[in-house]
């Protein structure tokens, strides 16, 4: 079973195997057990990853001044705490994806960047901080690689309910040799 790795804030994000399954899942239960570390493993990803995103602004920030980052389009949007409120707003669902690998937080999530931002102006919206852009990264010509939190969520939660295939497993083998 392979999960997402970042040695550095400055490293790609690689895949890196985390648990080698040698008798190809022959006990009951097994491959469900096998299931649910990945999906807890995309849960903790997505929280060491709004870390990440969080340091990587803030030494941004100092490094531009806060009026040159907010230009670029950067935004300080704490999504560490951000992060443990949607877990808890998305209780049920986040419930159900641990149990059972459900998409129902992914279709959630969609939802969520779907409906209107409140047009009164108030920024108390629980959550809002999903629909704001985050740094992800940097493009060749330099610069901010900025998407939409709640789409680099639901993207992590799709990618780790995906079933992998046997040809998938093999290519993977046949790739460490």
């Amino acid at each position: 079973l392979f999960g997402y790795y970042k040695e550095t804030a400055q490293s790609p994000i690689t895949l890196k195997p985390y648990l080698t399954l040698r008798n190809a899942l022959s006990k009951p239960g097994e491959k469900e057990q096998a299931l649910r570390k990945r999906w807890k493993f995309a849960e903790s990803f997505i929280m060491q990853r709004a870390k990440e995103i969080d340091i990587e602004t803030a030494e941004e920030f100092e490094k531009l001044g806060e009026d040159e980052a907010i230009a670029k389009g950067l935004q300080q949007l704490d999504l560490s705490n951000g992060i443990k409120t949607f877990f808890k707003q998305f209780s049920s669902e986040m419930f159900l994806y641990r149990s059972t690998g459900s998409d129902d937080i992914i279709n959630a999530i969609s939802s969520f960047l779907a409906t209107p931002k409140p047009v009164d102006g108030s920024s108390s919206e629980v959550n809002g901080w999903l629909r704001e852009n985050i740094l992800i990264g940097r493009n060749p010509d330099d610069t901010y690689m900025l998407v939409p939190a709640g789409i680099v969520i639901s993207s992590i939660f799709a990618e780790s309910i995906t079933p992998v295939t046997q040809m998938q497993i093999n290519a993977k083998a046949a790739e460490d040799e």
